[in-house]
This record gives C-alpha cells, structure tokens and sequence, in this order.
C-alpha cells in the first residue's frame, strides 16, 4: 500500500467536494488507518528452545492481523512490501519455573532484519516464580523485500525451556510509521 501523492491545489481555484474528499478522508485513510502493519504470534503452540544462549529463531506461525500482504507465517517472518521507517515489536514468554524446572539462567528475546543485522536484543536474569516476559520495539528503516524474524534465547542449566502461549506469549510485529 503506497502512501498517497497528491496533486496539489492551484491559486484561485475552485475546489471541488470530490478533489477535497481525496486531500482529506481519502488521504487520511490511506496513510493513517490502512497503513502497513503485521503481526505474527505463536498461537496455542509453545516452543521448546534448547539451553545454548545462542539466539535461534522463533516459531510464529499465527497471523494475528495483516494489512499489508507483510506476513509470511509458513517461515515465520514478516516480509516489507512498502519501505519506511516501521516500529518492530517482539516478545518472547517463558513459562514459570514450576512448568519448566528450575529457573538458573537467563532469558532473551531479539528483532533480526535480514542476515546481519540486529536493531535490539535484550535479555533477563533468571526469575524464581513468575513467567519471564522479553518485550523489545525499535524503530528501523526498511526496504521493499526486507524480512524480520523474532529471536528468542536462554541458558539454564544444560534443560530445555518451553515457551509460553499465555502471559501474551510470544509475538513479532511491524507498523509502518513514516516514509
């Protein structure tokens, strides 16, 4: 979805109901309320993540919402259609200790945009009794074809972790914020 051009109005001329419907209603409802947004989560499936502190990809299969053709839940990632800056969103929701063990360890959520490059990665010290919400958003300029997948990372004694699917579980979105 192209963000809208607009001719321009000249001196002394009479504006007509149609061509001041499009600068106003028209323009804003194509830049404001229908502008590009995604967002995946994990639905009812929780994730087990193996316990090397090593950041591996997430698995967000659910289409939550999509406006913009963004969402590729079968690689589980977003793909831009239409370049400007975008707020990204993740999350990553560890399960409470009493569901996975022990709780030594830290947690970790991260954004990744393509192959290299990583605008935030966050990470937790062990929790004792609650599940472990990562959240991170940054705002990131993107290109036509660039993709963002959701990172999740944890070490905890040599054990396994699973995810959560309640507590917000987790997710990863884009909205599109400015050209």
């Amino acid at each position: 979805m192209p963000i809208p051009v607009l001719d321009g109005f000249i001196a002394g001329e009479k504006v007509t109901a149609a061509k001041l419907t499009n600068h106003t209603k028209t323009a804003l409802e194509q830049a404001v309320l229908n502008k590009p947004i995604g967002m995946l989560n994990a639905g009812v499936t929780g994730q087990t993540v193996a316990s090397s502190g090593t950041f591996s990809l997430m698995n967000i299969q659910n289409v939550v919402f999509d406006t913009d053709d963004i969402c590729d839940p079968t690689n589980s990632k977003l793909i831009i259609r239409t370049p400007g800056i975008y707020r990204l969103t993740a999350q990553t929701c560890w399960l409470p200790p009493a569901n996975n063990a022990a709780a030594t360890g830290f947690r970790g959520a991260g954004i990744r945009v393509d192959i290299n490059t990583f605008p935030s990665i966050v990470s937790m010290l062990p929790i004792t009794s609650v599940a472990a919400r990562l959240n991170t958003s940054v705002l990131h300029r993107l290109n036509v074809g660039s993709q963002v997948w959701l990172l999740g990372a944890q070490t905890q004694s040599g054990s396994n972790l699973t995810t959560a699917t309640d507590f917000g579980g987790c997710f990863l979105s884009a909205e599109w914020v400015a050209a």
